[in-house]
């Protein structure tokens, strides 16, 4: 998993309060699990939450089993295929520096991850600065922000690479949270509603603290589906 401060995808207030809007909607709980409107302020509210709706409050918000997380990703692994992994590590590590090969790159991973997972709408990518440097992607309704995604540009080879690497574990990090919000709207199964719990009762790194916000399912799962995305691109240079 990359270095917290510049590896995870952090949700800004702004980002927070857009999507409280889009999962409250006027009144409605977005998924229509719970009646009750007002986001839970305590633990306890979380655990009685995730409680009502047939799910363990450590499941989602304790450090949930990474066994199960491991599974659920490793399935979906298995099925990148070499030849294209090795390509998208070759626009990632030594070649051309330009925003047009990064979004190029970008784009052929989120080709592969929105086949892969069976996303039914392909997230769109936009590239923001950011003045906040420890936030590097964000998910939003559809939409894959990108933050300061050509910083690499001004860095020398060896450093840019580490960076493409790097953002390419975001990107991955933030389609996983796309792969989420479709199962969690769909609820089909048992994980669906774990993420639809998340989802409606999310922790903000900025009202609950890093610890909080880094442990939670969604979250935690998807660092770690971007580090090992990422880690697999590594592999590919032993493949080229």
């Amino acid at each position: 998993m990359k270095n917290p401060e510049s590896h995870r995808a952090i949700t800004t207030e702004q980002d927070t309060s857009r999507e409280r809007k889009l999962l409250h909607g006027r009144g409605k709980r977005f998924f229509g699990l719970f009646s009750r409107k007002q986001t839970p302020t305590s633990d306890q509210e979380y655990e009685k939450r995730a409680i009502e709706a047939f799910v363990t409050f450590p499941e989602i918000y304790d450090y949930p089993d990474p066994r199960e997380m491991a599974d659920a990703i490793s399935e979906k692994l298995k099925l990148l295929p070499d030849s294209v992994m090795t390509e998208i590590y070759r626009r990632s590590v030594g070649a051309v520096q330009n925003k047009e090969n990064y979004r190029r790159r970008d784009a052929e991973i989120c080709d592969l991850l929105t086949d892969i997972l069976g996303l039914k709408t392909r997230p769109k990518i936009i590239y923001k600065d950011g003045k906040d440097r420890a936030c590097h992607g964000g998910y939003f309704d559809g939409t894959i922000t990108l933050y300061n995604r050509f910083d690499a540009l001004k860095l020398d080879t060896e450093e840019a690479n580490e960076a493409n690497l790097k953002s390419a574990a975001t990107l991955a990090h933030e389609i996983w949270h796309a792969y989420q919000h479709q199962e969690a709207k769909e609820k089909k199964t048992k994980r669906g509603k774990l993420y639809n719990v998340n989802i409606n009762y999310y922790k903000d790194v900025k009202k609950y603290g890093k610890e909080a916000y880094s442990k939670q399912l969604v979250e935690l799962e998807a660092d770690i589906f971007g580090k090992e995305f990422s880690a697999r691109l590594a592999t590919a240079a032993n493949k080229k």
